[in-house]
């Protein structure tokens, strides 16, 4: 099964790849991004945003406001096929990678610049880094010692340490840089 995040329709949905076909949809709450299967494989977290959606160049006064409660990463208990716990994350949260032994989520938060460290064991976010603006993208490397997060509005990709939660280099890139 594949599991996509519908941002406009506010689930989770749950497609057969080899039939084509969608099997279901999870509702999940509103802006669904991120999305990834936890490391067990019994579950799908989502990054979820209060934001109303934008497109670049977007007037934002235009927008309506915000809201700041259906921000956060939801847990999606895929046996049971709903929403099990909705996890405060940072604001805006826009995509996410899972520490390599699934404890930790690491978010970049688009509208505070900054990518946040959630803690799953305590359900907190233990640290928040500055990283550059609109970060859209996170992603470990292989060894999980750094943090790669993309930030559009820099055009850069930012290397954060996972042990010190420090910035350690900057890396101009390409026009908004996405992560995988």
């Amino acid at each position: 099964r594949l599991y996509v995040s519908d941002e406009t329709g506010g689930n989770v949905v749950v497609v057969d790849p080899d039939g084509g076909t969608v099997i279901e949809r999870i509702a999940v709450g509103k802006r669904p991004r991120g999305i990834a299967l936890s490391r067990d494989g019994r579950q799908v977290l989502v990054a979820l945003s209060g934001s109303p959606i934008a497109p670049p160049g977007v007037d934002e006064s235009k927008l309506p406001p915000p809201d700041r409660s259906a921000d956060g990463i939801g847990v999606v208990d895929i046996a049971a096929r709903k929403v099990v716990r909705t996890y405060n994350s940072g604001q805006d949260p826009e995509a996410f990678d899972l520490s390599l032994d699934g404890t930790k989520v690491y978010v970049s938060n688009e509208e505070t610049a900054e990518m946040s460290v959630l803690d799953l064991t305590s359900g907190t976010v233990t640290n928040r880094v500055k990283v550059g603006e609109e970060p859209e993208a996170v992603t470990l490397r292989p060894d999980g010692r750094i943090a790669y997060v993309g930030c559009e509005a820099d055009n850069e990709v930012v290397a954060v340490d996972t042990a010190t939660s420090k910035v350690v280099g900057r890396i101009k890139a390409g026009a908004r840089p996405r992560d995988r």
